[in-house]
């Protein structure tokens, strides 16, 4: 009897250990921060002789809970986690927490104050049209997403050939990167430059719709906001105006390096710090787009919406707004987890795709491709 209530004691007493460490197994003592896939593999296919797995899903899914993940799952996301044993408790939680989800348990959502359309403006040395918006959007905290407009004339929407101007179905767009800073976010005038000859139509007035979503970078719709009537003018001479500093706007690479294995939220990765110069473009918005790709030019694919391209890649993003005609940026910091490179274990050749690019996305300047190794221990 003694020994029976010994060994129970025991295992109680251990199973008590492994809860406190797991609490603490992702963090250094002044971190809290979201749980990213490998480290809920780990502790999912760690071995014990006197943890079950069910006491595994039952602590790993109060971690969960309480501190959120750095992932949004997938189907072969979720086939990965029961094949190393987690429970559909463990993967609801997971689903509940994953980025793009409110922590309230809030749907993603956006409303719209006003949208107006201003004809016969100038950005890139091009002519076109500006389309500004004053909307909001809610529960999106630190989660990057667009906001896309296209334009329907006579009942169908015009195509686009450009692939900086168009939608993964060929439709004519203009978009701007959004990336909240609270779970509420007013955005105030806030536009998104498409050009004339990108529309397609002859000189001359044409009444169309603008149509205006908020879309997450893996294709979910947060929000349609409007369909609204609205009025183009193409002019009949479409010759490309000089931009308003007198000079075309450029990025101009200097230097890039890496900081290895370091810790943001939570999360271990890379931080990566960029030098460049940007001229032409005072005043005006544009992105470090970090696009990461296998060495032969295979894009490495993530499905969170916070470390996305528009079309999938796994990538990172910092804002600039020079304040000079030619601004030299000393020191651009990106954080990706490596999480997020969606890797095997093993030793994987990669690179870095580093470009300055507009608001639309569209490239600015190529600044540079830069080569590293990566290793997934487990």
């Amino acid at each position: 009897m003694n020994t029976s209530v010994t060994r129970l004691t025991k295992m109680r007493s251990a199973f008590c250990l492994f809860v406190i460490l797991l609490a603490g197994s992702y963090q250094s003592p002044a971190q809290t921060g979201p749980l990213n896939l490998g480290q809920i593999l780990s502790e999912l296919q760690s071995k014990s002789s006197v943890i079950t797995l069910a006491q595994k899903n039952e602590a790993i899914t109060k971690s969960v809970r309480e501190r959120g993940v750095t992932f949004k799952p997938n189907a072969e996301i979720e086939k990965e986690l029961r094949n190393a044993g987690a429970s559909t408790t463990l993967i609801s939680a997971i689903r509940a927490k994953a980025p793009g989800t409110s922590t309230t348990g809030a749907k993603p959502d956006a409303s719209l104050e006003s949208l107006r359309i201003e004809n016969n403006e100038v950005e890139k040395g091009l002519s076109g049209v500006r389309i500004i918006a004053n909307f909001r959007v809610y529960n999106l905290k630190e989660v990057s997403s667009d906001i896309v407009y296209r334009i329907q004339s006579n009942g169908t929407f015009l195509k686009g050939s450009n692939p900086d101007y168009s939608t993964k179905s060929g439709e004519l767009s203009a978009r701007r990167l959004l990336r909240p800073s609270a779970d509420s976010t007013v955005f105030k005038d806030l536009a998104a430059f498409l050009p004339y000859k990108e529309l397609g139509l002859p000189a001359g007035t044409h009444a169309v719709k603008i149509d205006a979503d908020v879309i997450l970078r893996d294709g979910t719709m947060v929000k349609h906001l409007t369909l609204q009537d609205a009025s183009i003018t193409v002019p009949s001479n479409l010759t490309p105006a000089p931009t308003s500093t007198g000079g075309s706007a450029a990025a101009k690479f200097e230097k890039i390096w890496i900081d290895y294995d370091v810790t943001q939220e939570g999360s271990l990765g890379m931080l990566v710090h960029v030098t460049a110069t940007i001229s032409g473009m005072k005043d005006k918005e544009a992105y470090l787009q970090l696009l990461f790709e296998k060495s032969d030019g295979t894009a490495l694919k993530t499905s969170t919406t916070r470390f996305r391209s528009p079309d999938g890649q796994t990538a990172g993003y910092s804002s600039l707004k020079p304040i000079y005609d030619s601004a030299r940026f000393n020191d651009i910091k990106v954080f990706v987890p490596y999480s997020e490179f969606n890797l095997p274990v093993g030793k994987h050749r990669l690179r870095i795709h580093a470009d300055v690019v507009n608001t639309d996305y569209s490239q600015l300047g190529h600044l540079t491709y830069h080569d590293f190794e990566y290793t997934r221990n487990r």
